[in-house]
């Protein structure tokens, strides 16, 4: 008995690695992305090519998360964000969103998610990519600014959401720029 169950033990373990192996090569046929260490993670997060989508609303996601505090309103900002962007009710991307709005990714995931989501904006045409680009920068800010500063009273941006906007804009527009330029 304990030699079949060691055996099926092997096989899940054989299945899951052949399923996770088929995700990375889905995903890198959708984000064009070629770092294997980076497509296993987002795999390893969730994210895989039916939920692709969310690696461009990690900026506000990580904006809403940089005073450590999901804000109700951040978070309702983001759901309606995601639903514009295609995102459904129900989905696996949905679920993973949830997750996000509730608890923090670590900092590897952003970074992970900010690497593709370069490399798929390089492979934009320039007028796309900064439309692209632009709209990432609103979102953020509208993030920001959602939860209202301190009491609602002092300011609408936190100094942590500041550095991080200033920080991402370093990560997104530098990037792009060196590699246009």
């Amino acid at each position: 008995f304990e030699f079949f169950r060691m055996n099926q033990d092997a096989k899940a373990a054989l299945k899951g690695a052949l399923e996770r192996k088929q995700q990375i090569a889905e995903l890198r046929e959708a984000t064009g992305e070629e770092d294997e260490h980076t497509l296993r993670l987002l795999v390893h997060t969730g994210i895989d090519a039916d939920s692709v989508q969310l690696i461009h609303l990690a900026p506000l996601i990580e904006v809403a998360w940089a005073d450590h505090e999901m804000q109700p309103k951040e978070a309702k900002l983001v759901l309606e964000i995601a639903t514009l962007r295609g995102i459904k009710e129900g989905t696996k991307a949905h679920e993973l969103l949830l997750r996000w709005l509730e608890h923090k990714p670590k900092d590897p995931v952003f970074d992970a998610c900010h690497h593709v989501a370069n490399s798929m904006l390089e492979h934009l045409p320039a007028a796309q990519r900064e439309k692209t680009l632009k709209s990432i920068d609103e979102c953020v800010h509208a993030v920001a600014e959602a939860a209202g500063g301190l009491f609602g009273v002092f300011g609408k941006v936190s100094d942590e959401e500041k550095a991080l906007i200033d920080e991402l804009a370093t990560i997104y527009h530098h990037k792009l720029a060196k590699k246009s330029g």
